[in-house]
């Protein structure tokens, strides 16, 4: 669905992004993460049509239509709203720039939004509320999401991501999501994407990262380990370890942990820092 090829990004004389490779399948949910400043952001706003690289090439392998803005649906980190027209007033201009017909306001009516209010007058959770619904209007054939579910409350949040899990399990759309808060979206990626010195490091599916990303607690040094981050207690070792492999504990008497995504990223993002 989406092909990159050797892209490269930079402001000025500074790089951002370099050589980046990557396929995206379609109806595939992917999570792009890597430590602050790594170029997440970047490479979404790239794949949104908003930053243009070069060199390299980009290619959407989708029939957009005749306007091909209506089925990519981007929600960055900076929500940019009418903030003087009420809900009812920018839902007529989106449905009438976007020919919706029936929109749908489930998720507005879930959230408690008073359509007749101004949008300047709603918290920063319910702004992004009413801006998915806007964006879902259109059933848009790629949904992008820039680390914006850490802002708004748990309840909020789930009717976000219930909405979002019912387009995948639909097969009705793509996601790309960047985000370094993954304790809500743990179920939602097929797929995790490492950023690391201005290049993808990683590039795995989740299921077998969580197969390969062990930690292993020992009461003694083991530094032939090699693990991507490490701590050391009074009384213990942690090492996060990939690629594990059995061979690694032979007559050791450690003992192994499996690791959620969080624990899995907080690994290769700890080493950068070590």
């Amino acid at each position: 669905m989406i092909s990159i090829k050797k892209l490269n990004y930079g402001f000025g004389t500074k790089k951002v992004l370099e050589n980046i490779n990557l396929d995206i399948r379609e109806n595939e949910a992917v999570l792009i993460t890597g430590s602050n400043g790594a170029g997440k952001t970047t490479l979404l706003r790239i794949i949104a049509g908003v930053l243009f690289p070069y060199p390299g090439t980009f290619q959407y392998g989708l029939a957009l239509g005749n306007q091909p803005m209506s089925r990519i649906g981007f929600i960055s980190d900076q929500i940019s709203l009418y903030q003087s027209m009420s809900l009812q007033e920018a839902i007529a201009f989106h449905s009438q720039l976007y020919q919706v017909k029936n929109f749908d306001t489930t998720i507005l009516t879930e959230a408690k939004l008073d359509l007749k209010k101004k949008i300047s007058d709603h918290s920063v959770g319910q702004k992004l509320i009413f801006h998915l619904s806007l964006v879902l209007s259109t059933r848009p054939k790629l949904l992008l999401l820039d680390e914006v579910l850490h802002a708004i409350d748990p309840y909020l949040r789930e009717i976000c991501l219930k909405r979002i899990l019912d387009l995948l399990i639909l097969g009705e759309t793509t996601l790309v999501m960047v985000n370094l808060n993954f304790h809500d979206i743990e179920n939602i990626p097929q797929r995790v994407v490492i950023i690391r010195d201005n290049t993808i490091a990683l590039d795995q599916p989740l299921e077998i990262l969580k197969d390969k990303v062990k930690k292993i607690v020992s009461k003694k040094e083991m530094p032939e380990l090699h693990a991507l981050h490490e701590r050391s207690f009074a009384d213990r070792h942690e090492y996060y370890v990939y690629p594990f492999e059995e061979s690694m504990l032979k007559d050791q008497g450690c003992e192994v942990l499996d690791l959620n995504l969080n624990d899995i990223v907080t690994a290769f993002i700890g080493g950068e820092y070590a």
